[in-house]
């Protein structure tokens, strides 16, 4: 294995945070010491880096090298930051030299064998695996002690990954100790809550009584149960609860807001530390300069709510502050700590993996000490042998917090921001105790700069990608994934709302803004009701008059209260009435502007400017609430909700697996499987998903993600040709949701495919009535779905060659599409597109050609997009074919020109796009006479698909193309030498069929022709047998190194058999017209499916 490598690769970058380009680019690449670099090429731009430990190195397969054009490929696809690095080496050598070296230091390498399942490495403690076939493994149910949460949880996170079974039987047994822990919390956090006004005497779960630095009792709401610590994150309450003032109540109210924003910050930034520490671990483990790596972990913790309460929950690790801490400090104005050089350097290691900046701090004393966290990092190093981050919920560099707010606690950049941010950042920029550091300017400046790119880029990008349904959100879970995953905050919401121009984005958006809105007003008068009645215990427990009895009816009134409230609030939001015209001006439109920048003005009618039904769901979503699945509710009246509607008020849990972590990797992959056609491997990743999601949250109340789960494993059982299992599987995932909900459309969706394909139209006509209903009604008349699910009919029609019906559908799909994204969406265009296709499949070259041109000139106002760029190319091309079909053969000539400009500019030489248009120009040529430029163009094609080594059907249209320019080569020559050719040749003994000498003769004339173009070839021949003397050596030659048994054959011979070659071309000729129609529609068209109607739009 080298101990460097570098040079130069063609590039291209595949990412979700921004525009994928598809152009590639020769830049300088370097990897030394387990880290990638990408050289930047102009001075004053920054080098990227990537620590391979955090990235999966893929060896791409023939099929896959095919899709791009090239050969020698390799991908590094970094898991931090969610990006993917193509690039393409020389030759092969070139390749094995980066191969050798990238996988010593890869977290993971996934290689095109399909037998073998995993790769030993070099000190096989990490595995390089391939999924092949997922092992049935059966992991005992967890059982767990009041103080083994920590210790079983970690020992978990350590267990061995050398083989994909281990992998699995990691990745399970750690989703059941969670799924124990989080049941465990949310059972916890339901007691506490419901008995929260009650005495402590009568508590299950009793407050634990501290003291704060002063030797005063504490006021800050701590439990202990089972092992695990409950932090409420939220005011104390006091006397003052029972009848509180207005300024009692904004101080409530920005307090809970808070510590709620902190409690987020905390789980989300222990998860993202998590993934680093696990990273470097890995890395650690792949390399012989560490032994025996010191473990860094963080503890198993996730946030519950319930009625407005929060909590942090921790399992508890042995942590004794002040016995314990090695590095960091235990309050403001203690001593900074840093005693331990080891643990000191696995942290500098996690923070650069994190992208954090090394900075100045003050550690008292006038000294001052360059960290790699923040401030406020605490590494403990245990008895248990581990060493543990805490304090971690300022971990993120602050989002432009305004001097004199609280905005340094509440507003941070997302990790997956940072992590995909150009330049490390601190995570102390913005804090005045350290404004008089030297660095301090600089860091400040370049989370200026991040946070002022993610505005005018990151978020743009995110809203193009939105308009042009690259990214085509359907509900509250699936909208913050996107934003969350490209690291757009929800407080951007209104950023979105203003900068997008399509309806159902607006809709969905706003719908999202009230529902959180209204979820931040239900918690806080749920708190205030619960405080109320808990400050009015406390009173009557002073008074020292009331029985146990009557505490315990107080805190059932209480109970009975919240329900009650809650029906008045949910009618209040969607109902109509002055009560609700009031609460609307005067609380929800000013929250609306101050949580995210949305300052609207709302019609009395709210159901004019707001789907009602879709922030219904919404707000189920957001408050845990389960109300009666129908679809009549009438918004028009003041109670839309009567008392039996309502039916639970449930606890939310959250937490996030480490997708560091083998089979959490594997399993976040299925999608990304099925996006690139490996619908095997995303079966069994998706599987792998659903096993761990189900030992995760088997007790949850919100069966939505099991669902989410089981629609993709149907349509990827669909997508094999598996109907029957793609059918039962969405059967039982309609079992988990709401009738009237997207999750239960896209299930029907797939369905009504499943079921039309095995022929059963009336059950496929049910399917699709029901997904449309379905989606009318959680996410409205204008969101795209319903002209997927048109589009998806039309497809299945014209699969079944009933052109007629598909035509149909498709009009409806273009009318749906003008309707609810403009005419002039690009969209529409390639609706138009696919219109023409059909049109002329039927013989309507008039209207095809209509058709096509529509959408070409829609194109145009997308000339600066390359892949909209290269649809509008694919529209020249099909309209090309469209008017040869006519006999058109300029007017065809021009476009298909035009289209093969546009492929050559944007493609590399060896796309298939290139190629076909190569094929089609040649084509046109060849029907206008023009034999010499036509076998110009089909031999430019040759020479790339003969680099196409490895593909069968590229190497059959090797075979093909051969035969036609060898055809078209005797068609070029005079006629006594086309007859010479046509009759004598063919009847030389060299040609006897059967023969050992013919058998022998082909094979010669093959290699030479796979190495020689075959005008040249025939040519060359010609001129030599029509010379008196020819001479033998100017003739075409195979190379010294190439085998080959007996003598060369005579050039006689050779003629001969390209003679028979250009024969059996004109044989195949007759089925030339239906090739071209062919050609149209698997070319020109693209894959007639959805998907690809939106392929290439903005992402």
């Amino acid at each position: 294995v080298p101990v460097n490598v570098a040079g130069y690769l063609l590039f291209l970058s595949e990412s979700i945070h921004s525009s994928s380009s598809s152009k590639w680019v020769k830049l300088f690449v370097q990897a030394q010491d387990d880290v990638l670099t990408l050289v930047a090429k102009d001075e004053g731009d920054t080098d990227e880096t990537y620590s391979l430990s955090s990235c999966v190195l893929h060896k791409l397969s023939k099929e896959q090298e095919v899709k791009y054009g090239r050969n020698y490929m390799f991908a590094v696809e970094s898991v931090m930051r969610k990006k993917r690095l193509l690039f393409a080496a020389e030759n092969q050598a070139e390749l094995t030299r980066w191969i050798k070296y990238l996988a010593r230091g890869a977290m993971r390498t996934y290689m095109p064998s399909v037998d073998a399942t995993e790769v030993p490495n070099r000190r096989g403690s990490i595995s390089k695996m391939r999924i092949t076939q997922q092992p049935d493994i059966v992991v005992e149910p967890v059982g767990v002690g009041d103080d083994e949460w920590n210790d079983k949880y970690q020992k978990a996170m350590f267990m061995d990954e050398s083989t994909l079974e281990s992998s699995v039987q990691k990745g399970l047994t750690i989703s059941m100790l969670v799924g124990s822990f989080l049941n465990a919390a949310t059972h916890i956090t339901q007691t506490i809550v419901y008995e929260y006004a009650l005495p402590t005497h009568l508590q299950t779960v009793k407050k634990l009584s501290l003291l704060d630095d002063n030797g005063q009792t504490s006021d800050e709401e701590l439990f202990y149960h089972q092992g695990m610590l409950f932090r409420l994150s939220q005011q104390p309450v006091s006397e003052e609860d029972i009848s509180p003032s207005d300024e009692r109540r904004r101080t409530l109210a920005v307090g809970d807001s808070i510590q709620h924003k902190i409690a987020g910050h905390e789980l989300r930034c222990i998860h993202w530390a998590q993934q680093a520490s696990t990273a470097v671990y890995r890395s650690q483990c792949e390399n012989q300069d560490y032994e025996h790596p010191y473990p860094i972990c963080t503890p198993l913790s996730c946030i519950t709510d319930l009625n407005g309460f929060r909590f942090f929950v921790l399992a508890v690790p042995p942590v004794d502050d002040e016995r314990t801490l090695a590095y960091g400090k235990l309050g403001p104005m203690s001593p900074f700590v840093r005693n331990d050089d080891e643990l000191r350097e696995q942290l500098k290691l996690i923070c650069r993996m994190m992208n954090l900046r090394v900075h100045d701090v003050d550690i008292g004393n006038g000294l001052t000490e360059r960290i790699p966290a923040g401030s406020d990092f605490q590494a403990h190093n245990c008895s248990d042998n581990r060493g543990y981050l805490m304090n971690l919920s300022k971990a993120a560099p602050p989002d432009l917090p305004i001097p004199e707010t609280n905005q340094i606690l509440t507003h941070q950049l997302r990790p997956e921001f940072v992590q995909s941010y150009s330049k490390p950042l601190s995570s102390d920029s913005f804090r005045i105790e350290l404004q008089h550091m030297d660095d301090s300017y600089k860091n400040d400046e370049d989370c200026i700069k991040a946070a002022t790119y993610l505005r005018t880029h990151t978020i743009p990008q995110f809203v193009a990608a939105l308009d042009a349904l690259a990214i085509n959100p359907t509900d509250s879970v699936s909208l913050a994934s996107a934003m969350h995953s490209r690291g757009i905050n929800m407080r951007y919401l209104g950023y979105i709302f203003k900068m997008t121009s399509m309806p159902h984005v607006k809709g969905l958006v706003l719908a999202e803004a009230v529902a959180r809105t209204a979820k931040h007003v239900l918690n806080q008068a749920a708190r205030s009701i619960s405080r109320k009645a808990r400050a009015e215990m406390m009173e009557a427990e002073k008074r020292g008059r009331s029985r146990d009895e009557d505490f315990k009816e107080h805190n059932e009134k209480l109970r009975t209260t919240l329900s009650s409230r809650l029906l008045d609030f949910l009618n209040l939001i969607l109902g109509m009435s002055d009560e609700s015209d009031a609460f609307w001006e005067r609380m929800m439109l000013p929250l609306m502007d101050d949580k995210f920048s949305l300052n609207l003005e709302l019609p009395k009618r709210r159901n004019v400017a707001l789907h009602m039904s879709q922030l219904l769901e919404a707000i189920k979503h957001h408050c845990a609430i389960t109300v009666s699945d129908r679809n009549d509710f009438d918004f028009s009246l003041k109670d839309p909700l009567g008392p039996n509607d309502v039916k639970s008020f449930d606890t939310k849990v959250k937490w996030t697996p480490n997708d560091q972590v083998e089979a959490f990797s594997i399993a976040e992959r299925g999608e990304y499987f099925l996006e690139n056609g490996e619908d095997a491997r995303g079966l069994q990743a998706l599987n792998l998903s659903l096993s761990m999601h189900n030992a995760a949250f088997g007790f949850y109340h919100d069966k939505s993600k099991r669902a989410d789960i089981l629609n993709k494993i149907s349509l990827a059982y669909f997508n094999c040709g598996n109907y029957k299992e793609s059918i039962e599987v969405a059967k039982k995932s309609l079992l988990l949701v709401p009738v009237y909900s997207m999750l239960s459309a896209q299930a029907n969706m797939v369905l009504m495919k499943a079921y039309f394909r095995q022929g059963l139209d009336n059950e496929s006509g049910n399917a699709f009535n029901k997904a449309q209903s379905a989606s009318k009604w959680s996410a409205g008349p204008s969101h795209p779905f319903y002209l997927e699910l048109l589009t998806s009919l039309a497809d299945l029609f014209y699969q079944r060659k009933h052109f007629e019906d598909a035509t149909h559908y498709l009009e409806l799909a273009l009318t749906e599409a003008k309707k609810v994204l403009g005419s002039k969406h690009s969209v529409v265009a390639m609706l138009h597109s696919k219109q023409g296709i059909l049109l002329a499949t039927r013989g309507d070259s008039k209207n095809a050609v209509v058709n096509l041109k529509t959408a070409i000139d829609l194109f145009e106002k997308y000339m600066g997009n390359e892949d909209l760029t290269l649809n509008q190319a694919a529209m020249f091309f099909s309209l090309a074919e469209v008017e040869a079909q006519g006999g058109h053969f300029e007017e065809a000539m021009q476009l298909a020109i035009r289209s093969l400009r546009t492929r050559v500019q944007l493609r590399s030489k060896g796309h298939q796009d290139v190629i076909e248009s190569y094929i089609q120009v040649a084509r046109l040529f060849e029907n206008m006479e023009n034999l010499t430029d036509a076998i110009t163009n089909f031999e430019k094609a040759l020479v790339s698909l003969k680099k196409l080594k490895g593909d069968e059907a590229s190497a059959h249209k090797v075979q093909v193309l051969t035969k036609r320019v060898l055809h078209l080569g005797v068609r070029n020559q005079t006629l006594s030498m086309r007859t010479m050719l046509q009759t004598k040749m063919l009847e030389h003994p060299a040609l006897a069929a059967g023969s050992q000498a013919s058998q022998e003769l082909m094979a010669y004339v093959l290699k030479l022709l796979y190495i020689t173009p075959p005008s040249t070839y025939l040519e060359s021949l010609l001129q030599h047998v029509s010379a008196v003397n020819g001479d033998k050596s100017m003739l075409p030659q195979l190379p010294s190194d190439e085998e080959f048994k007996g003598a060369a054959p005579t050039p006689a011979a050779q003629l001969a058999c390209l003679a028979s070659l250009a024969k059996e071309a004109e044989v195949e000729e007759g089925d030339q017209e239906k090739k071209k129609s062919d050609l149209m529609m698997s070319v020109g068209g693209g894959e007639w499916g959805y998907e690809n109607v939106i392929k290439g739009l903005m992402a």
